[in-house]
């Protein structure tokens, strides 16, 4: 009951898929692995024990989308860091010290971070809470008001661990949903007028549809294009494609915080906030966060 009460706050207040202001849960399991993307694929960056407080903040299927715990930490190149503060520009905050680990978001020249350690040439540091971090829905319980209050900050674990160190609960199947139909806005019916003797002005073309609101959730293929463009000081440099040898894309990527390289040629879900929209074009995207499908 209480894993259907926090279903239910969650599409009740406006987060099927998309930010909220955050909902307060309660993890269930015993060391429920913390991952960098919504699928059994992604990174593991840690482990939450039972009891754990978190904020949901975006939903997807049977995951939910977490500000991070405190003590969680990612890793950074000790080439762009310098006394805790970032020199270089759009420098990859990842899940672990390689570049073979996910990107959990890109940092900018001057951006502050704490740093906890170092190790061959990576720095760890602190998440910031802009950062999404994913775990499973089914280990999760609304917090009531009638609940015991939350524990003390010394009563935390200090630090999550890298690895699991005991065995973690198994992450659920992912069941791999159909991506939603792209939404169409038509131009305005013409305005009804009196007959006369002239024809007729020709209709306009149709005006590109207004950016959505919020993030939406999008299956494909991710590849890079052979000649990157640039539209309203974005760079677009992949596009989306539905299947693997589509002709023609879905539409065009662009992501701040998403190191697209690392899922190219698989098949994958993203989440996206579309910058612009004409029928009969691709769409223009900017990515939000992604996570391999089966």
């Amino acid at each position: 009951m209480k894993l259907i009460f926090l279903f239910a706050s969650l599409f009740l207040s406006g987060a099927a898929f998309g930010e909220t202001g955050g909902i307060p849960v309660r993890v269930t399991g015993s060391n429920v692995n913390l991952r960098t993307g919504p699928s059994r694929h992604a990174d593991i960056v840690g482990q939450l024990p039972r009891g754990t407080e978190v904020l949901v903040v975006l939903t997807d299927g049977e995951w939910s989308g977490i500000v991070p715990p405190e003590g969680t930490a990612g890793w950074i190149s000790r080439d762009y860091l310098e006394d805790g503060v970032v020199t270089g520009s759009r420098v990859n905050l990842r899940a672990g010290p390689s570049v073979a680990y996910s990107s959990l978001t890109r940092l900018g020249e001057g951006a502050a971070v704490s740093v906890i350690e170092e190790r061959d040439g990576w720095a760890r540091v602190e998440l910031p809470d802009t950062v999404r971090l994913w775990m499973s829905s089914r280990y999760l319980s609304a917090v009531s008001e009638t609940d015991a209050p939350r524990p003390s900050p010394a009563d935390r674990p200090a630090r999550i661990a890298r690895r699991p160190v005991t065995p973690p609960v198994d992450d659920p199947p992912k069941v791999e949903e159909p991506a939603p139909p792209a939404e169409v806005i038509r131009p305005a019916a013409p305005e009804v007028r009196p007959p006369a003797a002239e024809p007729e002005p020709p209709a306009r073309p149709p005006a590109a549809v207004p950016p959505d609101p919020g993030p939406r959730s999008y299956t494909g293929f991710i590849r890079e294009l052979e000649r990157p463009f640039s539209r309203g000081g974005r760079e677009y440099g992949y596009e989306l494609a539905e299947s693997r040898h589509a002709a023609r894309p879905a539409a065009f990527l662009t992501g701040e915080t998403v190191d697209l390289s690392a899922y190219r040629h698989r098949k994958v879900r993203l989440w996206a906030e579309t910058v612009e929209a004409r029928p009969g074009h691709p769409a223009l995207l900017e990515v939000r966060g992604a996570g391999f499908l089966w």
